[in-house]
This record gives structure tokens, sequence and C-alpha cells, in this order.
């Protein structure tokens, strides 16, 4: 039987670590981000090789659609278990309400929104609502809290087949987390997914910097060098911060 692992998430909280390290499995193919290729009309560039992909090329060879893509990458890669990390939840509806003869999982991770406000500070922008907005704080804060309610509501029609992550935990346990993922996911854990750098990877999109590394580096204090002390305050004090902290054992 088939799998499809979908990574559910808020955009900067980790999830081209996460897939990457998966892809490196070697049952697993790393997809990447498939709905913004769809998004950008079709845009199938891999990070990696750019347009000289051999995954891709022979994709984009082929009459592929929505309604076919996992099959053909089933079909090209030669996995039995892709990783999905469009983080787009119409997207996983969409295509998770047609008719596939594969099982599906999800896996919801999720980052301290002190580095999602972070993330965007240096970005900018934030895209919101269809469009790209100036960057300030409290518009940051409820982008936030607007996609991690939605995450919640996902996962509690999802449960049963869902798995929740935190990039802390993914970061500084790396071989512990990713243990207990491939338990969830039904494999055995290899040693060499932690070592991705050292392996071929051909996904979609994500954070580019990630194919630079050489390691799996964490810095707690990375958004402390960031925002401002008021920034940080504003996050910390939000009512519904708050309450997803809770939720996420953050507090």
């Amino acid at each position: 039987m088939k799998l499809v692992v979908n990574i559910a998430s808020p955009p900067h909280s980790g999830s081209t670590l996460l897939s990457t390290i998966l892809g490196s499995h070697s049952k697993i193919f790393n997809v990447g981000e498939l709905a913004k290729a769809f998004r950008e009309n079709r845009f199938f560039i891999c990070v990696y090789c750019r347009n000289n992909c051999s995954i891709w090329s022979k994709i984009k060879r082929e009459k592929f659609s929505i309604d076919n893509i996992y099959d053909l990458l089933f079909d090209v890669t030669n996995k039995d278990i892709l990783v999905d990390s469009s983080k787009d939840f119409t997207w996983f509806l969409k295509k998770h309400s047609q008719k596939y003869e594969v099982k599906i999982k999800f896996i919801f991770l999720i980052r301290q929104p002190e580095e999602f406000v972070a993330s965007l500070k240096k970005q900018k922008t934030i895209f919101y609502k269809g469009k790209r907005i100036s960057y300030s704080p409290e518009k940051a804060i409820v982008r936030w809290t607007e996609i991690v309610q939605r995450l919640l509501y996902f996962y509690s029609q999802y449960k049963e087949v869902s798995y929740l992550v935190k990039y802390e935990n993914l970061a500084q346990f790396p071989e512990k987390t990713t243990e207990d993922i491939c338990n969830f996911i039904g494999i055995e854990f290899e040693p060499k997914m932690l070592q991705f750098w050292n392996l071929e990877h051909h996904y979609l999109y994500g954070n580019p910097s990630l194919k630079r590394s050489r390691e799996i580096f964490f810095d707690k204090n990375r958004y402390k060098r960031i925002l401002t002390p008021l920034e940080i305050k504003l996050v910390r004090e939000n009512i519904k911060i708050q309450t997803f902290k809770k939720i996420f054992g953050y507090e």
C-alpha cells in the first residue's frame, strides 16, 4: 500500500528541514511544496537541480494534473512513500477528497510564535489574504494565530492519522524525534536520515538555504537578536498566543 505523508504547519516553522530528513529515508521521496508548484502555473523547478532534474523533467514530460500527480510520482521515483510539505490546508482537502488507493497521514509541525514573528520581520512583509503587506508585529501575531487556529481544527478532523511535532524538539533532539516520527509512519529509522546533506534530493520550493547545511543547527536565542523587547512583549502578552502555547506545551 502506498502512503502520502502531509506536513501541515505555519510558514517558517521548519517544514523544509523535516521533509528533507524524511526524504533521506530509502523508502521515501520528498516532493516539497507541491501545491505551490500548481499555484505558480506548474512551475516545477527542483531546488537542487533547477531545470535539469532527473525526477521533475520526467514528470513534466507526462500528462500530469492535480488528479494524477501523486500516481506519477510513485511511478517515477519508485518509492512507497511520498512526503508533501505543501502546508496548504485547502490543497490537502482537495487532494484527499479524491479517490486514491493510498493511505494518508499528517504531521503537524509547530514552532514557537516568537520565531515566526522574527522571520516575518527579517522578510519585511507578510503574505495575508492573497496580498503582500508591510510587516508589523501586530499583523504578524494575527497571522500566526489565524494559521494555528486552522491547523488545530484540521488536526481535530484527522487526529487518528496525525502526529504533532514541535520544531524545537526536532532541532535539539533530532535522532529521538525522527525515530518517533518513523514509528508513526510505520518505517524503521535510518541513521543516514540525519546526514541529509550527503544524499540526493529533488524537492520543490521550501527553504533554499537548507541545501548548504552540513549540520542540524538550533539557535534558541535567534528571535531575541531580531525582535525588540517591545515586540517580544507584544507576542507573549497576546491572549490567543498564551492559549496556544499552553496547548503545545510551550509554557
